[in-house]
């Protein structure tokens, strides 16, 4: 090799490491960059999908702040937990019920997201806390299907259907015929259920015994703060059953879910049946000193717990304290409705003959047209007005609502044809109304005569249409008719077969002693 070729190579060797380094320099600089890119993605990922779900367990959250204040405005306040009906966002509320009338409810609802964060788990769960309050106002308000202040006696086959189709009395409900509830029951007094279709949706509330000795099916709960008997063939129930006192019979038991029990059970056969845990403050068939009895239970429910605490059930107070709402002539549900002439109106549309408009028990269509009602409108027949106080409904009578109409009157008879018709598309009310006697201070001293009586004949009425049949006294069904509305009275008889679709009356909306709960604050206490 030459010293010139030597030389050469010698000053070319540095270039060659260079391009090197400078291939090595840009791929940290490209490695540092992708990562950064990559973290910075999955940070936001994380952020993006922990927004999402915190987003979504707040309306969860906020669902079961509804969904409580919804309870209360249709006159339900029951301390305790709530979880979310299916089909909902997914929350747990705690609820705290205070006052009467004018009272607080407290809220605290953990709604739960519906899909869970990426990498984290900070927004799965949100808490708010709310308070909301109700107050008394003048105007009565309606909320159950059938209200009763002093009792409830079903003799006859009854449908009561709808949504939210519940029955409440201050006193005693009894069921001996075939009787069908979409709603729950909510009895100050005891409950009796005597008749195998006695069936109810809901729950059925006792503030005294419970008695169920025929094939029944409760769909909700059953809570009695009294004893309870259950005999065979199997009263079903597909919630819990919570008793306040001693199970004095039980071979009827068929329960879904707990069976609690504050004091002792009886054993005398193996049907009972139950499919959650058994707890009670006593003992069942007599202890271990019970005999045979003990043992086979014992085999059957090895995980039954006695002599256990065990407080009260639930309650349906918020229900059953309602007192009975006070309804007259001066009441300001009626504000805006125009007085009229009951006579004069049903006059002009009868065909000639010599009926009276008081006593529309002619047989045969006695009417050229409808009624019709096109102002909010007011007939007072009232003793001190036309009528002398009683009135008799029927004669093929139609009455089309345009708008709401009250008629009151001392005593109803329907003894005849009757139908009432909205045929405007828009939902409208009619009231008949026995008012509220002013020297009458409870329903425990009403006069117990039937001032509201469908004697005979048919009663219809078409979609968006609501009656309110209202009486400080008593309700006697003798017909068969086919009501949409709801039915508030001192006592209630059905002695015939009957259905009632519950719909509200627009006094519903008014304010009451119930009024709609007020949103005090809502807010965040999540940890």
């Amino acid at each position: 090799m030459s010293r010139e070729s030597l030389k050469t190579r010698i000053q070319r060797g540095p270039d060659d490491g260079g391009a090197l380094v400078a291939v090595i320099g840009i791929m940290v600089v490209l490695t540092i960059l992708v990562t950064t890119i990559v973290t910075t993605s999955l940070f936001n990922v994380r952020m993006t999908t922990e927004t999402r779900a915190g987003v979504e367990a707040r309306a969860a959250a906020e669902a079961g702040v509804d969904y409580v204040r919804a309870q209360v405005a249709a006159g339900k306040c029951s301390s305790g937990t709530v979880t979310s009906p299916a089909g909902s966002p997914e929350f747990e509320a705690v609820v705290t019920c205070s006052g009467a009338g004018n009272g607080s409810v407290l809220i605290r609802s953990t709604g739960t997201a519906q899909s869970s964060g990426v990498g984290s788990s900070n927004g799965n769960q949100r808490s708010v806390e709310a308070l909301i309050e109700t107050a008394v106002s003048e105007s009565p308000t309606f909320n159950a299907a059938i209200f009763s202040g002093r009792g409830v006696n079903l003799k006859t086959n009854m449908n009561l259907l709808g949504s939210g189709a519940d029955v409440v009395t201050n006193g005693s409900f009894v069921c001996s015929s075939n009787v069908t509830t979409d709603g729950s029951v909510y009895a100050a007094k005891d409950v009796t259920l005597l008749s195998r279709g006695c069936n109810v949706t809901g729950s059925v509330y006792s503030g005294g015994t419970f008695n169920c000795n025929q094939q029944i099916t409760i769909g909700g709960n059953v809570y009695a703060q009294g004893s309870a008997q259950f005999g065979t063939p199997h009263c079903k129930v597909g919630g819990e059953i919570w008793t306040g006192g001693s199970i004095e019979s039980s071979r009827g038991i068929d329960v879904a879910g707990n069976l609690t029990i504050d004091g002792n059970m009886p054993v005398d056969g193996t049907s009972i049946k139950v499919g959650g845990q058994i707890t009670m403050s006593g003992v069942y068939a007599g202890g271990p000193s019970g005999g045979w009895w003990y043992g086979e239970f014992a085999k059957q429910y090895p995980d039954a717990r006695q002599n256990q605490t065990v407080g009260k059930p639930p309650t349906g107070d918020a229900a059953t304290s309602m007192e009975f709402p006070v309804l007259r002539q001066d009441d300001s549900l009626w504000n805006g409705f125009i007085k009229k002439s009951w006579v004069k109106a049903t006059k002009d549309v009868a065909t000639p003959s010599s009926m009276s408009m008081c006593s529309m028990g002619w047989s045969g269509p006695q009417f050229s047209a409808p009624l019709v009602i096109a102002e909010n409108t007011m007939f007072d027949l009232t003793s001190s007005t036309e009528c002398s106080g009683r009135v008799v409904l029927g004669a093929g009578l139609t009455i089309q609502l345009q708008a709401d109409a009250v008629i009151f009157a001392d005593e109803f008879d329907m003894n005849g044809n009757v139908r009432v018709e909205s045929v405007d598309g828009t939902k409208h009310s009619l009231y008949l109304v026995t008012p509220y006697p002013r020297d009458q201070t409870s329903c425990a001293v009403s006069t117990g005569g039937s001032k509201i009586t469908f004697t005979s004949g048919s009663w219809t009425q078409t979609e968006g249409t609501s009656v309110m049949l209202y009486s400080a006294d008593k309700i006697t069904f003798k017909a068969e008719p086919q009501l949409r509305g709801q039915i508030y009275s001192c006592q209630f008889d059905a002695e015939t077969k009957m259905d009632l679709v519950f719909s509200k009356t627009g006094a519903s909306d008014s304010d009451g002693s119930a009024s709609k709960p007020t949103l005090k604050y809502v807010r965040d206490i999540t940890d």
